[in-house]
């Protein structure tokens, strides 16, 4: 009969988690939570694996050579001849996620007799000009140009021009080897003419700046590249065994678009392990033209890629714990709640013998369901969530290891579950008897003190936080939450529910609800038989209505804190209430403090954190593209030269006649950039010129307070750029040693001059890590004389001050539509957009969707916390709520004052959350600044939109809870009276 009970008891077991309505939801909502949790970590390590690979192949420069790029070349000592490289070729085809490879080659007969003369021309109608053979699968599909025929040779525009020949017609190639002048010709067909790049020797066109280095170089001038007489492999090997020259073959493949990290590394070492083969079987030493030849980039992208996700999963990890705990968190809240609502079932099955064991397993079967369901539910919303909101990269192979990882994360949830079951029954099998009285342990002193310690260590530890220091916001969050939990209690007004000795007898039989004794309705009918009031005799006058008139009296005289009319029950039952509860609703309080504010400090953090990096990165880079020339006359095609320099005369002061600042477009700007030193320390500044009306609108400013001071500073430098005097004002950026004073005067090589302070500030764009002096350009430009940076050079010797000036542009296009009217090739282009690929940025930004999951997790886990009080509570409250609805107080009244109950306790813990983490905003640059040496400061801030969005959570916890603890039970009003 036992085992029969038992299987019976299995079988309700297995059903139970989803038969429990708003329960078995809470139920698997935690679960949900924390399957999500963790399935996330996988989903977010393979897409920000996948993005910054993306991203770093993305930025591969159309000029960067095969090193660089994510190709494959390989020229292997397998054969002369085209066909033995067919090997080559189908073994490349087997390494998966590359291009179809082509076949290509290059002249290599002048390297194979050097130092012996050897030549190759292409003649038409008596005029030669120098060219090497070159071959590719398909010359129309790689060149620029219109093709006329096949089988014939494609020549370069500057050749054609030169020989006087069009497509169609017919040149001569001839090889000269000595100086005897042994010479073997062929003749060809022009099938077209190709255009070349900017170089003016090269085709134009994306795989030839790849080319570079591999294409056989001019055959005088062998710095630079050969003309190429171009065909298809055929006609090219054909050409090369008439004229007696020898083509070196080569395999070419790229990387397929759109592979993701996991498969380019498995990509990069096919290639190795091919080149490795290839290698170890030469025929021929390294300085032979015939030894082999390898270049590819795949391997360095990958590292680079390795490297940068390897910066956000440090960042990342502590977050990813994090969320796992809180899921954890929320499992158990639910569970331990859940031994408290079933106190009563649990002391029956221990009364029938079931062991805590047997009852730990019913625990388990009961949660398998919710947990399975929690499983599918978090593996979808942390697919959808990081496919959506978080690093843009693809998904492909971690499907599987989410869910493996969602699962164990469930699994060991429900086991805590099973165990928290166990542990309440084995705690009432036979419970110890009390041998001293139990003392209460001080939790709430112990958690502020501990708190307390633990941030004070945190201000004053000098190295860099590490994850467990990022427990610290929680610790205090909770210790200001077990402070805010006796808060409704003292502002409920414990005083105003007192009683006075004469009292004490009516307010023992006086019915009034609250968290103690059941209230017991009488029985006895009074007048008209309209129920007795229980707040007096059977004489109180009472409304037609059947309720009580606000006499305020007890039975012995008046009882005070009683309403004195039902109007004013609503907010006396919701005080009282505040007041009477205990340890539950200070738990409540604490857990939804700590969740509002982690979701308050999350979302500052992700604030403060993107404004901190754009900032630096418009501190750092000073505008989004910055091009490096020589100097500002390379762009100012009206610059005035330098004045000749007469021995006989001291050189010209003051500013040189005709000298002017370039004529730009509108989104560009000139800046200059030098060295100077003052008398006031020994440390070495910049000097940074600009054109202030110019600056502000082509220079990043960022977001935060000390760029937009910095901005204000530059309209005061623009509104007087000079005192009245004619001293330059300028703009002191990071420079602590003219605090104090008005004035400073610089050294600019032999120069001496005095700047007048306009404005201080901490950061300015461009600045480079040193204190720095911002100028407008007129006023101190002009007084350089023949030093002017302005000024063109004489036999384009730089200037000495000003070695160079700096472009500075709204973006590429802003750039080259400065230097492509001028034809200036600039020493280097940079920008916001390369540092923004720098790990500690990207690392930074890649973090902020998994931060912003993880405060929707805790925001999840508050509004679970009202909740499961709120449901408790309603629970339990039941008899004393139906109690009161037929007193007189009415049901609608009942349901207002639980509703303000549940507000007010919101209300405190959303202040609580509030006040916490204003108060850990000293700690935020410690725990959340991982580049505490870059300008400007971390400067941790609680945006107005953070506020917002808790505060919505907050009304959303509490709506929940009203709508909660406001479902009907299908009990009856008689059974709960005896069940309570």
């Amino acid at each position: 009969m036992v085992n029969v009970n038992m299987d019976r008891l299995t079988g309700a077991a297995l059903l139970g988690g989803v038969r429990q309505r708003a329960w078995s939801l809470l139920i698997t909502a935690a679960f949900l939570v924390l399957g999500a949790a963790g399935a996330a970590g996988p989903f977010f390590a393979e897409a920000s694996d996948n993005a910054a690979f993306q991203v770093g192949r993305d930025a591969v420069s159309s000029t960067a050579r095969q090193t660089d790029a994510a190709v494959v070349r390989l020229s292997a000592p397998v054969g002369r001849a085209s066909a033995d490289h067919q090997q080559v070729l189908d073994d490349l085809r087997r390494i998966p996620h590359l291009t179809p490879p082509d076949l290509t080659g290059g002249s290599i007969g002048a390297e194979l007799i050097a130092p012996t003369f050897w030549g190759s021309t292409a003649s038409f109608g008596g005029v030669s000009e120098r060219g090497r053979l070159f071959a590719v699968s398909s010359p129309a599909a790689e060149l620029d140009g219109t093709a006329h025929g096949q089988g014939g040779l494609w020549i370069p525009q500057p050749m054609a021009s030169s020989l006087g020949v069009k497509p169609g017609e017919t040149i001569t190639v001839k090889v000269t080897v000595g100086t005897a002048g042994r010479s073997r010709s062929a003749t060809a067909r022009v099938d077209g003419v190709y255009a070349v790049d900017a170089g003016g020797r090269l085709p134009a066109g994306p795989s030839w700046p790849l080319r570079q280095g591999d294409t056989p170089p001019d055959t005088e001038y062998e710095t630079l590249p050969s003309y190429l007489l171009i065909g298809d492999v055929p006609t090219i090997e054909k050409l090369a065994r008439e004229v007696d020259d020898e083509i070196f073959w080569a395999a070419e493949a790229a990387l397929t678009p759109g592979v993701t990290l996991a498969e380019a590394q498995r990509t990069a070492n096919e290639v190795e392990w091919l080149r490795r083969g290839y290698a170890s079987g030469l025929e021929f030493g390294q300085d032979s033209p015939r030894s082999m030849r390898f270049a590819s980039g795949i391997s360095q992208l990958v590292t680079d890629a390795r490297a940068t996700s390897g910066a956000v999963e440090q960042r990342t990890r502590p977050v990813e714990w994090s969320a796992i705990a809180v899921g954890l968190a929320s499992v158990l809240a639910v569970a331990l709640l859940s031994a408290r609502r079933r106190d009563r079932e649990i002391r029956h099955a221990v009364a029938v013998g079931i062991a805590p064991a047997r009852v730990g397993g019913l625990w388990l079967l009961e949660h398998l369901l919710p947990a399975a369901l929690g499983v599918a539910l978090g593996w979808l919303a942390a697919w959808q969530l990081v496919a959506r909101l978080g690093p843009p990269g693809a998904l492909a192979e971690s499907y599987g290891p989410a869910a493996t990882s969602s699962a164990t994360a469930v699994l060991v949830g429900v086991v805590a579950v099973a165990g928290v079951g166990a542990a309440s029954a084995s705690r009432r099998v036979r419970p110890a008897p009390p041998v001293a009285v139990r003392r209460k342990l001080p939790w709430t002193t112990m958690l502020v003190l501990v708190a307390l310690t633990a941030a004070g260590g945190l201000a004053g530890a000098s190295d860099a936080a590490g994850g467990v220091d990022l427990l610290v916001p929680l610790l205090v969050l909770v210790a200001i939450g077990g402070i805010a939990g006796w808060l409704p209690g003292l502002l409920a007004g414990r005083s105003h529910l007192s009683t006075s000795p004469a009292d004490g007898a009516s307010r023992r039989s006086t019915p009034v609800a609250g968290a103690g004794p059941a209230v017991r309705p009488a029985s006895r009918p009074g007048r008209a038989g309209v129920p007795v009031s229980p707040a007096g005799p059977a004489d109180t006058p009472l409304s037609a209505a059947g309720r009580p008139v606000s006499s305020g009296r007890g039975r012995n005289g008046p009882v005070r804190g009683l309403p004195s009319s039902p109007g004013r029950g609503v907010l006396w039952l919701a005080r009282r209430r505040l007041g009477e509860a205990g340890a539950e609703r200070r738990l409540a309080v604490l857990v939804m403090t700590a969740g509002l504010g982690m979701l308050l400090f999350a979302l500052a953090a992700v604030d403060s954190t993107q404004v901190a990096a754009d900032d630096r990165v418009a501190v750092a880079a000073g505008a989004e593209a910055v091009a490096t020339l020589e100097g500002s006359w390379e762009i100012d095609p009206t610059a005035t030269p330098v004045p000749a320099e007469d021995p006989t005369k001291p050189p010209p002061e003051g500013p040189v006649p005709g000298v002017h600042s370039p004529v730009l477009p509108p989104g560009s700007a000139v800046v200059w950039r030098t060295d100077v030193e003052t008398p006031v320390d020994s440390t070495q500044k910049d000097l940074l010129i600009v054109d202030p009306a110019r600056f502000r609108d082509v220079a990043l400013w960022g977001s935060g307070p000390d760029l937009a001071a910095a901005r204000k500073a530059l309209a005061v430098l623009e509104a007087a750029p000079a005192d009245e005097i004619g001293h330059p004002r300028a703009i002191a950026v990071g420079d602590p040693a003219t605090d104090q004073i008005d004035s400073v005067r610089i050294n600019i090589g032999y120069a001496v001059g005095d700047l007048t302070i306009a404005a201080r500030v901490p950061a300015f764009p461009g600045m480079e890590g040193r204190p720095m002096y911002v100028v407008a350009h007129d006023p101190i430009l002009g007084s350089l004389g023949i030093d002017d940076p302005r000024l063109k050079p004489r036999n384009r010797q730089a200037n000495v001050l000003f070695p160079q000036a700096y472009l500075y542009a709204t973006g590429a296009p802003g750039i080259q539509a400065v230097i492509a009217p001028v034809q200036v090739q600039p020493a280097r282009i940079d920008g916001a957009a390369k540092l923004r690929q720098d790990a500690a940025y990207v690392a930074s930004s890649r973090a902020r969707g998994y931060q912003l999951a993880v405060a929707g997790y805790l925001a999840l886990l508050a509004v679970l916390t009202l909740c499961i009080y709120a449901q408790r509570t309603a629970t339990l409250r039941r008899p004393a709520d139906l109690m009161l609805a037929r007193v007189g107080l009415g049901a609608a009244r009942v349901r207002r004052a639980r509703a303000l109950e549940f507000v007010l306790l919101t209300a405190v813990a959303l202040a609580a959350a509030v006040a916490g983490v204003a108060a850990l905003a000293r700690l935020g640059p410690r725990l959340l600044d991982d580049q505490p040496g870059l300008l400007p400061r971390f400067a941790f801030q609680i945006p107005a939109s953070a506020l917002l969005i808790t505060a919505s959570a907050a009304v959303v916890a509490s709506i929940l809870a009203i709508w909660v603890s406001s479902a009907r039970s299908p009990h009856t009003e008689e059974d709960a009276y005896r069940d309570d």
